[in-house]
């Protein structure tokens, strides 16, 4: 109920709040997969570079890959700090504003 989806590409994502992710087919509305990611979600997924961010509010970030056809999961980065906050990316850096801070990975 609180998470936006995402569009990429010809698929739909998204994750509930009580953390199923989906994808759907954007133009049948199919379900391609769908998976318990963990923990609850209230920030809505972001992509960039091929790759889907889904980050839960254990500040927990599941790294998916947009560009298979299935579910491949790439990585599970964990802050340790609750995250409410859609993440935000620019210039090459990813933002997460946890429950005390402001977090930036990236290059300089």
């Amino acid at each position: 109920f609180v998470p936006s989806a995402i569009l990429v590409a010809e698929r739909y994502y998204l994750a509930d709040d009580k953390g199923i992710g989906s994808c759907l087919d954007a133009h049948t509305g199919k379900l391609i997969w769908k998976k318990r990611f963990g923990d609850k979600f209230t920030a809505s997924p972001v992509a960039v570079d091929g790759k889907l961010f889904f980050t839960n509010e254990a500040g927990s970030t599941l790294v998916l890959d947009a560009t298979q056809a299935g579910y491949e999961e790439l990585a599970r980065n964990d802050l340790g700090e609750e995250v409410y906050a859609s993440p935000a990316i620019s210039q090459g850096k990813f933002f997460l504003r946890t429950a005390k801070n402001l977090v930036c990975v990236g290059t300089k």
